[in-house]
């Protein structure tokens, strides 16, 4: 089965980006004094899809090192790690700024190059997301969840904006461009004055405030308060994006505001399944969640990549997606299972009937991995099996997520006789030559 049909093919034809930046860090200082010279360094063989990429890989490079020194984020890094996060997730901004550029240079603006852009762009705000919660001395725990769906939520109303108003706006003060950078300066601090700085209290910092303000607010940490302010930008872009789709539905009156509204169930059933799943097993917040995070990330990309695929090929929302709902109700049966797991035996010697479903699945579940490897009884058994699943689920999830964005790509450069990677030469160009 093809992925693009015939329809499909005629909208990726006729698709043009379109978008509309207000941001005042882009507008009067990086776009003119910093974006514009840099892409003057490419050279115009250099593909823009190879540029966003190099942005991705140096995140990537950031994340391996972190894991390489702290892989349970609890011991501190060096100084230079944190600087070079700085770095890296600048770069990454300044290159997925001039992929667009390049693509102008060099002529090979299309569809491919916005979905490779934002599908690159899916994963890293997972990847800056455990950066940012190792900066901020989050370890692992609830504060990294929230802060990496945080973040999440932010890409999902920005995606989901676009779909219905065909425009990618970015505001005044946008999380793209305002938001990394202040990111960048707090992955610098971090590297000067260490991690641990981020659990200073409001009420130390500023000692007049301890009197003023209730104990309760003074007992706040710099890293909570960071992240209180991620929460206040999220709700200004969830009014931001919901008056710009209001407006978009005014004009064409095809479009039902309730309809619109109705393409946030996903990422809603999304984040209870996250909650849920860790609720159930929270032996995962302090054993398994970087590997758990990492999939959640690859999940996310494949949700908001039927939906970037569903904007450019005017394809209806699309309100389920089967891996994610398989692999997220995969992993809340087996939290079911080792909820369970203490109080369960390996030989089933209780009546079945007397057991609610979930101590049933246990006990079947447990009989069978006693009768398969043996003594598989204890609470460690369990919480060992969790991290199985954890990290069978991640290979399956990495696996998706490459087949799905392989096939888009090998589809399209097929179907427009073009490559991905590289910029490729047409025969009027080869004979110049």
């Amino acid at each position: 089965m093809t992925f693009f049909s015939q329809k499909d093919i005629v909208a990726l034809k006729k698709y043009k980006y379109s978008g509309v930046d207000k941001s005042i860090l882009s507008r009067y200082f990086l776009n003119p004094y910093w974006w514009n010279n840099l892409v003057k360094i490419f050279p115009l063989w250099f593909a823009p899809n190879l540029i966003t990429l190099t942005g991705l890989a140096l995140v990537g490079l950031n994340l391996m090192i972190l894991l390489y020194y702290s892989p349970d984020l609890v011991e501190p890094c060096p100084s230079w790690v944190y600087y070079s996060f700085s770095i890296g997730l600048f770069m990454y901004q300044s290159l997925d700024a001039i992929d667009g550029k390049q693509a102008r240079r060099t002529g090979t603006s299309g569809p491919l190059g916005e979905l490779f852009d934002h599908g690159c762009d899916a994963l890293n705000t997972t990847l800056a997301g455990i950066l940012v919660a190792a900066a901020l001395n989050l370890h692992q725990s609830w504060w990294l969840v929230i802060s990496v769906m945080s973040a999440l939520a932010n890409f999902y109303l920005s995606t989901w904006e676009e779909y219905h108003t065909g425009t990618l706006y970015l505001g005044y003060c946008s999380g793209p461009v305002e938001g990394i950078v202040l990111v960048c300066f707090i992955f610098a601090a971090t590297g000067y004055f260490g991690p641990g700085v981020w659990d200073t209290h409001i009420g130390t910092v500023v000692p007049k405030l301890a009197s003023v303000v209730p104990q309760v607010v003074s007992d706040i940490k710099l890293s909570q308060l960071f992240l209180g302010m991620g929460a206040a930008i999220l709700v200004f872009n969830i009014v931001g994006s919901a008056h710009n789709v209001l407006e978009a539905c005014r004009k064409d009156r095809t479009k039902k505001l309730p309809v619109a509204l109705m393409g946030l169930i996903p990422f809603v059933a999304f984040t209870t399944g996250v909650w849920a799943w860790l609720y159930l097993s929270p032996s995962i917040l302090n054993t398994h969640l970087i590997p758990f995070i990492l999939m959640v990330g690859c999940l996310f990309g494949h949700q908001v990549g039927k939906m970037i695929v569903a904007h450019v090929c005017h394809r209806p929302f699309p309100y389920f997606d089967v891996p994610t709902a398989s692999v997220l109700a995969t992993g809340i049966l087996s939290a079911l299972v080792f909820r369970n797991w203490d109080e369960t035996k390996g030989e089933e010697s209780e009546p079945l009937i007397k057991q609610d479903f979930p101590r049933q699945l246990a006990t079947h579940t447990q009989h069978l991995l006693h009768k398969t490897f043996g003594h598989v009884d204890t609470v460690d058994d369990a919480k060992f099996m969790e991290g199985v699943v954890v990290h069978v689920l991640l290979c399956i999830c990495v696996f998706t997520y490459l087949r799905f964005a392989l096939r888009i790509i090998n589809e399209y450069c097929e179907i427009f006789d073009c490559w991905c990677l590289r910029i490729k030469k047409k025969p009027d160009q080869k004979k110049a030559n």
